[in-house]
């Protein structure tokens, strides 16, 4: 295999045009392009500003020839590239951000890092992490998330309790905090001028009972100095500058650039990544223990409430005794008459440096998300097989046993090859088993819009070779069921109570 001709000069000669403009234009400009191109809630009526004068067919084009992780990179590089010392021009014309984005364009990354030896098979898979992992975020349904992370959020139990620890550190709910990013950013998808603190406030007042001094704290959580985002920038980039395109963008947790009187905001999607995976990982960082209380208690007891939905029967993990030892089953056993699937489940999401993965932190994010539980599932599968874990709810007679491997956000691996290599390497062998990889979002749109159950859609998924070939979420069926999903719910409920308010914003 060939690597492609890499040139990073492409992206610092980005980085000097960049530095041309100012500060505000260019946070300005990316605001509204973001806009025009989220697919979610799409204004393409943003860009008249920068082409004044043409029918709204041609915004309509522009926007569907951008892409969020583009304007992600160029908002990011504005950020922390910094600006000349000479006078500087706005960045206001159609022509000069096309300029902008078709320079990014012309960069190829290369598939292999730098600290990787001879280039094989693997190296592609390592190539196609990298721009899952740079551009999946921008194609999902962010409102999708919120109700698992309100119900994550709001777990209480006497071993753990998460409204607590999110108020000491967040000062307020989860629900307010759903409440101010969605308002923000329909506000925003609504202005043509820039983000004033002062109106977004009085706007927000005038249709929730927040006061201004819970508005501005809740926007001061969401944001971050700039020089904080280019020491965080800085610390968290690869060593191979070449990855560039791939680093971690501050913004993701702390999406608004603090401003005396401004909000900056050039990725507005992002509001919804930091109140949901951003919040889980800062939430991370405050406490050693965090992580896994959250999985065991919290992220379990989540993922036992969506299987609930499905209506499958389903064993919740027990001890039991075997080998002279005490043992624990799955996270959870589905039973459908003679068939069982064994569902071990990893409150995990990836790693920063998995964004810009070489061999080494593939191979150990790989370990940790999947080949771990696979090893557990192996293992219970051969006890069930010698009689030695049993349940009542178990049939008599297995006829089919799978593996499910669930964990909180997506790794977007996809690499049989490795994982049995892995597994070889502690004697363990899948033998006539087959395993299926999902983050909860794919889950859940099994339960929520696939006319299948978990097994039909696993045994179909083996039956036509597709376990190991392609990602588990571009095999779900969305239909429109009958039923309305508790995700859908939570967000029309969220929105029954934001649309009694004005729109003096965008007046």
């Amino acid at each position: 295999m060939i690597d492609v001709h890499t040139d990073v000069d492409v992206l610092r000669g980005l980085d000097r045009k960049l530095r041309r403009y100012t500060f505000h234009s260019k946070l300005e400009a990316f605001r509204k392009f973001s806009h025009a191109a989220d697919k979610n809630l799409r204004n393409p009526a943003l860009l008249e500003s920068f082409k004044p004068g043409q029918p709204q067919k041609y915004y309509n084009q522009v926007a569907e020839r951008v892409h969020l992780h583009e304007l992600a990179y160029l908002s990011l590089a504005s950020v922390v590239k910094g600006e000349w010392g000479a006078p500087k021009i706005d960045l206001t014309t159609l022509k000069d951000i096309n300029s902008l984005i078709n320079t990014y364009r012309e960069y190829s990354p290369p598939f292999q890092h730098k600290n990787d030896g001879k280039q094989d098979e693997i190296t592609i898979r390592h190539f196609l992490v990298r721009g899952a992992m740079q551009q999946f975020l921008y194609q999902k349904n962010p409102i999708l998330d919120l109700y698992r992370y309100h119900y994550l959020f709001q777990f209480k139990s006497k071993e753990l309790d998460v409204p607590a620890l999110f108020h000491q550190h967040f000062h307020y709910s989860y629900d307010d905090y759903v409440t101010l990013a969605s308002l923000l950013y329909v506000i925003s998808s609504q202005s043509v001028a820039p983000l004033r603190k002062a109106k977004i406030t009085e706007s927000i007042e005038n249709i929730t009972a927040f006061t201004s001094e819970k508005i501005h704290t809740m926007l001061e959580v969401l944001s971050m100095p700039r020089d904080l985002a280019t020491t965080m920038f800085k610390n968290l980039r690869s060593t191979d500058e070449r990855m560039r395109i791939y680093d971690y963008n501050p913004m993701l947790m702390k999406p608004i650039i603090q401003d005396e009187e401004l909000v900056y905001l050039p990725i507005p999607l992002y509001l919804f990544s930091a109140i949901t995976e951003g919040f889980y990982q800062m939430l991370c960082t405050k406490s050693k223990t965090f992580r896994a209380d959250f999985g065991l208690y919290a992220y379990e007891s989540y993922i036992q409430h969506v299987l609930e939905e499905s209506r499958l029967t389903y064993i919740p993990e027990f001890e039991f005794t075997a080998k002279k030892q005490t043992w624990r089953s799955s996270d959870f056993m589905l039973v459908k008459e003679n068939d069982v699937i064994l569902v071990e489940v990893k409150a995990n999401a990836p790693s920063v440096s998995l964004r810009y993965t070489d061999e080494g932190t593939y191979k150990q994010q790989l370990q940790k998300a999947h080949v771990k539980a696979i090893e557990s599932c192996i293992k219970k599968d051969s006890l069930i097989r010698s009689g030695e874990l049993t349940h009542t709810l178990l049939p008599e007679k297995i006829n089919r046993i799978s593996y499910l491997i669930v964990t909180l956000e997506d790794h977007y691996f996809n690499d049989h090859e490795t994982v049995t290599a892995l597994l070889a390497e502690k004697d363990l062998h899948l033998h006539d088993a087959q395993y299926h990889t999902m983050c909860t979002a794919t889950l859940e749109s099994i339960i929520d819009s696939d006319e299948r159950d978990i097994f039909e859609f696993c045994h179909e998924c083996e039956d036509k070779g597709l376990a190991y070939t392609h990602y588990a979420k571009t095999q779900v069926q969305n239909v429109t069921l009958p039923t309305v999903s508790k995700r859908k719910q939570y967000w029309r409920k969220k929105i029954a109570t934001l649309t009694q308010g004005d729109d003096s914003y965008s007046q």
